[in-house]
């Protein structure tokens, strides 16, 4: 699979296994809480899609990894 420029590149969603280790969090506990397959969840850290989420699933991404939810963008930043 080729990948040269794609969001893989750019860290990908490796912020998300960061701030989910951190959190103590299993990928199957994430998903649910965030209403996704656990394979997406797994895309999502591996850079192979670039997460899509609505406003509650931020929300409960930032409750799920104990972040308040207006740090979550420096929280981000510092772990991508």
């Amino acid at each position: 699979m080729e990948t040269s420029g794609s969001y893989a590149d750019s860290a990908g969603g490796h912020w998300i296994k960061t701030l989910r280790v951190r959190a103590n969090l299993r990928q199957t506990d994430l998903a649910v809480r965030l209403n996704v397959s656990p394979s997406s969840l797994r895309k999502w850290e591996h850079g192979e899609i670039e997460p899509s989420m609505t406003w509650d699933q931020w929300k409960a991404f930032s409750d799920a990894v104990g972040i308040p939810f207006d740090e979550l963008p420096i929280a981000v930043s510092k772990s991508a």
